[in-house]
């Protein structure tokens, strides 16, 4: 609840996370309605939102969607700041800066949060799932490297 209290703006409409990136976005010039760069999308890139939908949508998966938040928070933070710097240097408006710059420290709590909290209790509670938690965590990090690899590619071509 903690985590997903703090993604919807701790209570303020105005500080969810997917209004921020909006705000970005538009402050950009770029398209900020929902799915406007669906077609764009890298095949990778819709392949990690189905890999999680997967997981999210089948309550024999549920410690497998576990493990993959848990690796995606994990993993988060330095790059968001990383990003962050990025959009600064090349003088992106602060709107698109903020977004990142919320999940610097955001990220690194919801990493304890998912982690220990989440992961933690479910294994404790129930250690047979000790594997899917970690095959979740796999997942994300096969996924994300799938489209890592496909950038550099693009990158390099």
């Amino acid at each position: 609840m903690e985590l997903q209290y703090d993604e919807y703006g701790a209570g303020n409409p105005h500080r969810l996370h997917a209004h921020l990136f909006a705000k970005g976005l538009a402050a950009s010039g770029l398209d900020s309605e929902y799915g406007a760069y669906l077609d764009e999308a890298p095949l990778e890139v819709l392949m990690q939102n189905n890999v999680m939908s997967l997981f999210g949508l089948n309550r024999r998966l549920r410690a497998a969607s576990l493990g993959f938040h848990a690796a995606f928070e994990a993993t988060s933070s330095a790059p968001s700041r990383k990003i962050a710097r990025g959009l600064q240097r090349l003088d992106f408006p602060p709107e698109m800066v903020e977004y990142y710059t919320e999940h610097v420290e955001a990220d690194s709590v919801h990493e304890q949060l998912a982690v220990r909290t989440m992961c933690g209790t479910l294994i404790e509670e129930e250690p047979e799932q000790h594997a899917n938690v970690w095959f979740g965590a796999w997942a994300y990090l096969h996924v994300e490297d799938l489209y890592g690899e496909r950038m550099l590619t693009e990158w390099s071509a």
